[in-house]
């Protein structure tokens, strides 16, 4: 089974001053461009500034493909975070979730990298540039490119046994 984004042309345009906190805003879309360097800890960490000016934090998940080349216990490759979420970038982010932070501070947070629309400067869909792990239940990771209508497909999780020995994080 497929997952599949809905396309920033069927949501409704959101504005960081529009964000109301602790909600999922489905059937929204939140444009603008990402106006600092990217960070890379258990996230992808920007700030993201709308249409209006208006700022917000923007932690994006599930993204282990900024880390396949970094050998257990070494910093996350930084340099290749910044490369794909560069500062200048223009994005549009699916039914954004806005929620405080663990450090206590407000922005969105984005589970399934797939949500990320990655836009022109004409604010057309373009090919995403890295392929992305969707964190949904029923998917592993999304094909690199996008469409004309700025939908992502997710292919459904491999079936078969876990083996990765140690306990795991059940969700």
């Amino acid at each position: 089974m497929l997952w599949e984004a809905p396309s920033t042309q069927q949501l409704q345009p959101i504005l960081c001053s529009e964000l109301q906190l602790d909600a999922v805003h489905k059937g929204h879309v939140l444009f603008g461009t990402l106006v600092v360097v990217a960070l890379l800890m258990s996230s992808v960490q920007t700030v993201l500034e709308d249409e209006e000016g208006q700022v917000v934090k923007l932690h994006i998940y599930n993204t282990p493909q900024l880390r396949r080349n970094t050998p257990a216990g070494q910093p996350a490759d930084i340099a290749a975070a910044q490369r794909v979420f560069p500062k200048g970038q223009r994005i549009a982010i699916l039914e954004p979730y806005f929620k405080v932070m663990m450090d206590g501070s407000l922005g969105v947070r984005v589970d399934n990298p797939a949500e990320v629309i990655f836009l022109d400067e004409s604010g057309c869909p373009v090919k995403v540039p890295l392929q992305i792990a969707a964190s949904s239940s029923n998917s592993s990771s999304a094909g690199a490119g996008g469409s004309s209508s700025g939908a992502a497909s997710v292919p459904s999780k491999p079936k078969g046994p876990n083996k990765k020995k140690g306990k795991g994080k059940k969700k």
